[in-house]
């Protein structure tokens, strides 16, 4: 067995995914695609569906937008509350049903965006703040677990910098992308039944932070059948589906099998319990038992 065998396997859908056939998925998790910044993604709620049908947890992918702040400084008394926060009201309409949370169980915040629609390159500084702000406001808003997520290109481009040291070794952990086929980028159809891990070789790096928590370990690798839009990103969790659970809180919708009842052992019932051959009575004997229940005709002497 592998070291990565036993580890919670999972998939990533977006807004270019669609489920064709549920049923031929087999997976312990899905993370879906809720949005950008302002941005809302379009598939979500499907997804969500997706997840709640085969009986495992989802966690919600959404991707910060530090530009979003520019006008407000590194003030933090000057952002605004959760209520009227442009990232929270576009994870509100995703997470939320009116006033009724959906199914999730978690979620993965992207810090991953360096470069704004201006082509400028935000800052280590900026990006780690509003990392940090909004994983604040969502634990706040949600009461779910959160899961920091960012690549390592976007660490490597800020060479030595403590702004990205002090945050990640300040977490109990980092989900990170790390492809495990950089030699073999060739795009395959995977198998449910013998889902695709990475060689003993590969591992994630998860940088200035103690440990991982989930690694994206291909991107474009596998498509997979029942999924239509192109390839379908892979991810692993760093335990076992139980741990993975119960750090997420999920019980699963499914029915567990139980066992059949045990029946007792079969025993002969007493002889006054058996049931008793049945006997035809004559015509001598009905004769005789009306005859014994009137007496009145009997003559008298």
């Amino acid at each position: 067995m592998g070291k990565w065998t036993d580890k919670a396997k999972g998939i990533y859908l977006d807004d270019r995914h669609t489920v064709t056939n549920k049923e031929l998925l087999k997976v312990d998790f899905i993370i879906a695609w809720a949005g950008h910044g302002a941005q809302i993604a379009q598939k979500f709620t499907q997804h969500v569906q997706t997840a709640y049908d085969i009986g495992v947890p989802l966690l919600a992918y959404f991707a910060s937008d530090p530009t979003l702040y520019f006008d407000m400084g590194l003030d933090e008394s000057k952002w605004p509350a959760p209520d009227n926060d442009p990232q929270i009201k576009a994870l509100d309409r995703m997470l939320k049903s009116g006033s009724v949370l959906r199914v999730f169980h978690g979620i993965m915040i992207d810090a991953s965006m360096r470069i704004g629609s201006d082509g400028k390159t935000i800052t280590d500084g900026w990006i780690v703040s509003i990392a940090r702000h909004l994983q604040d406001m969502c634990w706040q808003r949600y009461r779910k677990p959160i899961y920091p997520y960012i690549s390592p290109s976007t660490v490597q481009a800020y060479p030595g910098s403590q702004q990205f040291a002090v945050w990640l070794s300040g977490m109990d952990g980092i989900s990170i992308w790390k492809s495990a086929y950089s030699n073999n980028p060739a795009v395959e159809t995977a198998s449910w039944d013998a889902f695709p891990i990475p060689a003993d070789s590969e591992s994630p790096d998860p940088m200035y932070a103690p440990a991982w928590y989930f690694w994206r370990y291909s991107n474009t690798k596998f498509i997979f059948p029942g999924i239509d839009g192109g390839a379908v990103p892979t991810f692993l969790y760093s335990s076992d589906r139980n741990r993975l659970y119960s750090d997420l809180g999920f019980t699963s919708a499914q029915p567990i099998p139980q066992p059949e009842p045990e029946q007792p052992p079969q025993t002969e019932p007493p002889p006054e319990q058996q049931p008793q051959p049945t006997r035809f009575i004559t015509m001598e004997e009905k004769i005789h038992l009306l005859w014994l229940a009137h007496p009145e005709l009997h003559p008298r002497s």
